[in-house]
């Protein structure tokens, strides 16, 4: 075959306008022009054509961007125009980023909106300030996305701002410790609607239920702090036959650092007893406890 036949080694051949791309079935280049059946935005392309036995395949290169598109087809006899698939696009760097391709959902996604007295619910997902992937449709935040890596269903089942009892001094993602510190409530809106910017101090402190009403405790609200009470009352019983102790008496011992009292059998002249009580609970009272780092759900 001698260089420039079929168009091969030369400057190909040079199909006229309208030419009809189903009837070019001679293996060759060609430069087509326009018309004829010509893929939209390959006018003016470099075309190769692959003829092998009774098949045959076509392929377009746009001359701006590099772009293939192509087809092929069966069937075919000399004289007769064969029977061609449609023309499909070959992806390359110019319509394509690899690091852009999602696997498929799996799933038809559903759409809804736009139609009357809708917006169009466009949907937008990106990363936010504070690091966290969000969702936004038309005007409307709809927040921070959870999804496998950030959501653990049973962390996540506790309200935000409840305080957690955690045995370990790091608390898991999404949680913080009670330590009085402040916060931004406009990362944390759910947050700052119970703790108004600072979260309650509990190292070493005791949760008591809200009286509300009962007596037991009156005169307190919610989040109010209560100190420590450590006087003690002591109440004296006897049957009157020991010298200088009452048949009954009670004794108010002050937190005045002796914790200690008198007590007098009758009038302030007659027999004088004393008591001494001491606290060895550094200044508190409590039960046997086990320390927990207190905690809560932030968002």
């Amino acid at each position: 075959m001698k260089v420039g036949a079929f168009g091969l080694g030369g400057t190909g051949i040079i199909l006229p306008p309208d030419t009809n791309l189903d009837t070019v079935n001679l293996g060759g280049l060609y430069r087509i022009n326009t018309g004829g059946g010509i893929p939209a935005g390959f006018e003016y392309g470099s075309m190769l054509v692959i003829r092998a036995a009774d098949t045959i395949a076509q392929l377009i290169v746009n001359h701006a961007t590099g772009t293939i598109v192509s087809r092929g087809g069966s069937n075919l006899v000399d004289g007769q125009v064969p029977a061609f698939n449609p023309w499909v696009t070959s992806w390359n760097t110019s319509n394509f980023n690899p690091a852009a391709y999602q696997p498929n959902l799996g799933f038809t996604p559903v759409q809804q909106g736009t139609g009357h007295g809708q917006l169009g619910n466009i949907v937008k997902i990106g990363w936010g300030s504070d690091g966290q992937l969000r969702c936004t449709v038309d005007d409307l935040d709809l927040g921070v996305v959870w999804c496998q890596n950030n959501l653990d269903p049973a962390l996540q089942a506790m309200p935000i701002g409840a305080p957690i009892a955690w045995p370990t001094p790091w608390p898991p993602v999404n949680y913080l410790p009670m330590m009085g510190q402040g916060f931004d409530v406009n990362l944390h809106p759910a947050l700052a609607a119970l703790y108004p910017g600072v979260l309650p101090d509990m190292r070493g402190e005791w949760i008591r239920g809200w009286d509300n009403g009962r007596g037991v405790d009156p005169g307190r609200n919610l989040l109010t702090f209560q100190g420590a009470v450590d006087n003690y009352l002591a109440e004296v019983k006897g049957t009157g036959s020991v010298p200088g102790v009452p048949e009954q008496g009670t004794i108010y011992v002050p937190n005045d650092g002796n914790y200690s009292a008198s007590l007098f059998s009758g009038s302030t002249t007659g027999t004088q007893m004393s008591l001494q009580f001491k606290n060895s609970g550094g200044g508190e009272g409590r039960p046997r406890n086990m320390a927990f780092n207190i905690i809560c759900r932030v968002y």
